[in-house]
């Protein structure tokens, strides 16, 4: 049976469309016209509840997030009580109304197709690492122990993408979440660039 970190989603590569952020479970946003204080040395924090979205959503939300200096914090399941719902709303009808302010009635549109593209190139750059031989050679090892191989990409410029090539390494009577290599990934030239291939522990349990 496949074990995962507490803070992370299993890593799967989906091919079905994006699913919006600001529908299902997830949130509800109308207008309002109460005032809502922006303090522009904080990112605004948008409540979210429902399933968690997969780990390369996750990862292409969080980029175009911290760009438009917005948080987005999980406070519940799907299973919510109607006063944290209703609590959670009125927080977000808020929260949406300063976006309004600062990125136009469309902002959330603007924010999913800013998604999307991000998700499409961080997908290629997934691709292009698939191809390297100690990512082949260390995702077969790691599956034959029930676990897999999960990316942390991070852009850095304009087409280049660092990333991180993590998972669990046994040690001892434990297992340790271990960083084996560092990439970057430059998309407009298709170079794969080995940084560091030495194991770095990110945390044990």
């Amino acid at each position: 049976m496949k074990r995962f970190p507490n803070n992370l989603i299993g890593f799967e590569i989906l091919l079905a469309v994006l699913v919006s952020i600001f529908c299902s479970c997830k949130n509800v946003t109308t207008k309002t016209d109460e005032a809502f204080k922006w303090d522009e040395h904080k990112p605004l924090e948008y409540l979210t509840y429902g399933l968690p979205e997969p780990m390369e959503t996750k990862n292409a939300e969080k980029v175009v997030s911290d760009k438009w200096h917005i948080k987005f914090k999980s406070v519940a399941g799907c299973i919510v009580t109607p006063k944290l719902k209703d609590s959670i709303e009125q927080h977000n009808q808020r929260v949406s109304k300063a976006l309004e302010v600062k990125f136009g009635k469309k902002w959330n549109e603007r924010f999913d197709k800013e998604v999307i593209i991000e998700l499409a190139a961080e997908k290629r750059v997934i691709g292009l690492l698939n191809k390297q031989q100690l990512i082949v050679t260390k995702r077969k090892a790691l599956e034959k122990e029930g676990d897999e191989l999960y990316y942390f990409i991070s852009p850095v410029k304009d087409s280049l993408y660092h990333v991180s090539a993590e998972g669990y390494k046994p040690h001892g009577n434990t297992v340790e979440w271990v960083s084996f290599y560092r990439y970057d990934v430059n998309l407009k030239t298709l170079e794969v660039k080995l940084l560091n291939d030495s194991i770095i522990k990110k945390w044990q349990q």
